[in-house]
């Protein structure tokens, strides 16, 4: 077995670790740049890694694409925690067995987007700023999600296809009043979601859709101030919906289809509205 460490520093990268008898195993990449450069990196083998990758600057974008085992990208994109940077760009692809993404994003417009397949991978992600945009896709088993988002005008979509996948999404706005927004879709069995949002009182409310397929699957969400919609589709058997909504002029609408389910919803404040339906 092979042990490959790379220290890159630079203007721009791009990397392609391919299973050769070189570069096989255990190939392992630390990355650090400034400013309108482009990492590209293409690993296939055991045990990989990127780990740690940072971008600090403006118009950055990284594409990682790991296929093979216990592949592991850690990437960090953003002057520091007290200075925003705008127009940063990240895509991961992992393939294989027990692939864990992590991806720091600091400033305005940024985008993330992780792509993983097979069983047992993790992707989490964190933004703060302004105009956040996430998007996580993953098929397999034992999967997990974790979305923070912490800012205005924030997006994410999640779609998520097996069983016992987790996905979790916390989205915060206390610095201004401008609303954000989750589209998640599941399917297949017992699979549990769980939503946060919360903004500044007296801000415009937060919105999620939710669609998911499959038995036994669990959603619980939680919307806290006031203009808040929230939106739950569930075609299943022995489904369990559970929302809150605490504030003003609330909106929820729950739909399910199937035997069994469950949907229990609480609204706290004045000018909430709730629409359920069981078939």
């Amino acid at each position: 077995m092979s042990h490959r460490s790379h220290l890159v520093s630079g203007v721009a990268l791009s990397v392609f670790l391919l299973p050769t008898a070189g570069l096989a195993d255990e190939n392992v990449i630390n990355y650090l740049n400034t400013g309108y450069n482009a990492f590209n990196a293409n690993q296939s083998g055991t045990g990989n890694a990127i780990d740690p990758a940072q971008q600090y600057g403006d118009n950055n974008s990284a594409n990682v694409t790991q296929q093979g085992d216990y592949n592991l990208v850690t990437f960090q994109q953003g002057l520091d925690a007290n200075t925003p940077v705008y127009g940063n760009a990240i895509d991961f692809f992992q393939s294989g067995t027990e692939n864990n993404g992590n991806i720091l994003q600091l400033g305005e417009n940024n985008r993330a987007s992780i792509l993983q397949e097979m069983d047992g991978n993790t992707a989490q992600i964190t933004q703060y700023g302004l105009g956040g945009d996430v998007e996580v896709g993953q098929t397999g088993f034992y999967n997990q999600t974790t979305v923070h988002q912490d800012g205005d005008f924030d997006i994410v979509r999640t779609n998520v296809f097996g069983d016992e996948n987790t996905v979790e999404i916390h989205q915060v706005d206390f610095a201004n009043d401008s609303p954000n927004m989750i589209d998640t879709s599941t399917e297949g069995e017992f699979n549990y979601t769980r939503i946060y949002q919360e903004t500044a009182d007296g801000a415009m409310g937060h919105s999620f859709e939710m669609n998911q397929m499959g038995y036994g699957n669990t959603v619980e969400i939680t919307q806290l101030q006031g203009g808040n919609t929230g939106m739950v589709f569930q075609d299943s058997a022995e489904g369990s919906i559970t929302l809150l909504q605490d504030g003003y002029d609330n909106y929820a609408s729950i739909s399910q289809y199937g035997i069994g389910n469950i949907a229990a919803i609480e609204q706290i404040g004045d000018g909430g509205n709730t629409t359920i339906q069981q078939y």
